[in-house]
């Protein structure tokens, strides 16, 4: 059993779009709380954050075991948009199994006027606002609940009240990093804090309440970690200020970075405001050596932009651009599409501004979300704005653009610049299977790690047991990583298609979180396996939706989702298949035509090795 904590602290990953392994998800504001707390002096484990190798690959299944196994007398979840429903059903789940551990959240998705978030029940407490002086005070009275009240900024259970006071803001002057700390060990990219606050007002986002003054992180703290990077194997820092070049003293800070970089071993990332860069600027991050950094455009609607308290000087905003750009340093641009008092013309007049301007070495576009506590919520009736009710929250409509033509403005773009947002990731292989299975392991194989969980599974479906017995063996470990393949293979899918069916939704309901590619090898008579027995699966695929399959909705290829299905079809076979198969199969799944030889083939070539 994994060593017992009095409190774990967890960040769930962001679901990944296909079969591929989740990254750059750093428990930095788990690492800021545990750092905020002074280490016990008897070296027990009074504070511990969920290993990446489990918080990162882990199905639901697996990480609800892992964590209960662990009986922590509490636990903390940081909440995000793409894992606050992930992160309540496991409150929920752990809840049930451990119903003295205390559970608290906090987090952006934390915020009072998220109420469908409290009324979800399942956690004890939660802290809106800054985490480190209230989960500071919330530790020493941890064991007193009657004390909870009184800690600021947290909401208690079962009622949620406000609390009497608000979380007061950390003093960063006197934090350490959860680096120079020693909580966190720096891996190939530094998530780098070096100031909070914001000056700006956009009404789309809520990072700016309650922080209107720009906080800095003592600059002895910022020489202390860029100097841990040096001496360790990180490649890039991010540094995560909302505005790098809003900060007054910005010239400065970015020399500060060149004086400790002056061997250039680590790249620098950061978000700025363009129209604040001129050719001295970009000069001299150049000379400090970053590598890529992100600017948002959002509109060129003044109508939209007067609306979101966000106005852009155009021809400020191209300088910058292109000054960035003439340094060497990548540029990615951001628009938001759905904007109050955007129109479809507006929109693509954005997309032309960019394009035809040659101010982007990558442009990313972003359906617009209405984000809980920010003005843009709170002023959605005015601007007759209808969105999803959970996240990621997109505007399916405003005044004059609705969901559709977002989505063909998307697709339009994709094609006018020949590249593909939130591309999904084939499996990695469509492997042989071993010729000698035999017995009761014929029916399926699978590759576990060393986590103890598989991350692919393939099943003979007309060699599996009947009458249900194929349920002891999925609900046993290895369980299925949090992107798995399932690998479903017969001769006869007319036959076994209510197997399949079963099998599918079993795999799900026991990981409903689960981002799954469901792969139907039809070796043989694959004319057999036809659109209504596809369009079966594709249906159970979708009975439960989540974050990842609400944010590649704003695509016009309705196969893409959290859970897809692919057609693996010998190319030997393909002859033998007309045009209207292949359109009927489209129009559910993605066909992919693999080198694998017929079953027979295969057959006659395994018998002669075997001579």
């Amino acid at each position: 059993m994994a060593l017992r904590s009095d409190i774990l602290l967890i960040q769930l990953p962001m679901p990944p779009l296909g079969a591929e392994a989740v990254s750059e998800n750093v428990p930095l504001a788990a690492g800021c709380l545990t750092a905020a707390i002074p280490r016990q002096r008897d070296g027990r484990a009074e504070i511990a954050i969920l290993p990446g190798a489990e918080a990162n690959d882990f199905g639901d299944a697996a990480l609800l075991r892992a964590i209960v196994n662990r009986e922590p007398a509490a636990i903390g979840f940081t909440c995000y948009l793409w894992n606050i429903e992930r992160t309540l059903w496991l409150c929920r789940q752990i809840k049930e199994r451990l119903p003295d551990t205390v559970i608290l959240l906090g987090g952006p998705e934390i915020q009072p006027e998220n109420r469908w978030v409290f009324g979800e029940g399942g956690f004890d407490a939660a802290v809106v606002g800054e985490g480190e002086e209230a989960f500071r005070q919330w530790f020493a009275v941890r064991r007193r609940r009657a004390a909870w009240p009184d800690v600021p900024g947290l909401w208690v259970g079962p009622t949620f009240a406000r609390p009497r006071t608000p979380a007061p803001p950390a003093q960063l002057a006197r934090l350490r990093s959860p680096y120079s700390a020693g909580v966190l060990a720096p891996q190939d990219t530094m998530w780098l804090e070096t100031a909070r606050g914001c000056r700006y007002r956009c009404k789309f986002c809520a990072y700016h309440q309650g922080r209107r003054t720009i906080r800095q992180f003592s600059m002895d703290e910022i020489r202390a970690n860029l100097r841990l990077a040096l001496r360790s194997s990180v490649r890039e820092v991010f540094l995560l200020d909302p505005t790098l070049n809003q900060r007054p003293n910005s010239a400065d800070f970015v020399e500060l970075l060149a004086e400790e970089n002056r061997n250039r071993k680590l790249r620098f990332s950061a978000e700025l405001r363009a129209e604040g860069v001129n050719v001295f600027l970009a000069q001299r991050l150049r000379n400090a050596n970053f590598a890529e950094v992100e600017i948002g455009l959002q509109s060129i609607e003044p109508a939209a932009q007067a609306a979101i308290g966000r106005r852009v000087d155009l021809d400020a905003f191209a300088r910058g651009a292109r000054a960035l750009r003439s340094a060497g340093i990548r540029t990615r641009v951001d628009l938001i599409l759905g904007l109050p008092g955007d129109t479809m013309d507006s929109l693509q007049r954005a997309i032309d501004f960019v394009v035809d301007r040659e101010l982007f070495d990558e442009l990313q576009l972003f359906p617009l979300s209405l984000l809980p506590g920010t003005p843009l919520a709170a002023e959605a009736e005015r601007w007759g704005l209808h969105a999803q009710p959970r996240p990621p929250y997109y505007v399916v409509a405003n005044a004059a653009v609705n969901w559709l033509e977002i989505a063909q403005l998307v697709d339009e773009t994709q094609r006018r610049l020949g590249i593909e947002f939130d591309p999904a990731p084939l499996p990695p292989e469509f492997a042989e299977r071993s010729a000698d299975m035999k017995g009761k392991a014929a029916w399926h194989t699978s590759n576990a790690g060393a986590n103890g969980c598989w991350s692919m599974r393939r099943i003979d479906l007309d060699r599996a047991p009947r009458g249900g017995r194929w349920k002891a063996a999925l609900s046993q470990p290895p369980y299925p990583t949090v992107a798995a393949t399932l690998y479903l293979r017969s001769q006869r899918f007319p036959i076994t298609r209510q197997l399949a069916a079963d099998i599918v939704r079993f795999v799900i309901d026991q990981n409903p979180f689960i981002t799954l590619t469901v792969v139907l090898e039809a070796d043989e008579h694959p004319a057999e396996l036809s659109s209504e027995i596809v369009a079966q699966l594709h249906a159970i695929c979708r009975e439960k939706i989540g974050y990842l399959d609400r944010m590649l909705s704003v695509q016009t290829d309705r196969r893409r989702g959290s859970r897809r299905i692919v057609v693996a079809v010998p190319k030997a076979q393909r002859g033998n298949l007309g045009r209207r198969w292949r359109r009927a199969i489209e129009t559910w799944a993605e066909i992919v035509w693999t080198k694998r030889p017929p079953q027979a083939a295969r057959r006659q070539r395994n018998d002669s090795e075997m001579r």
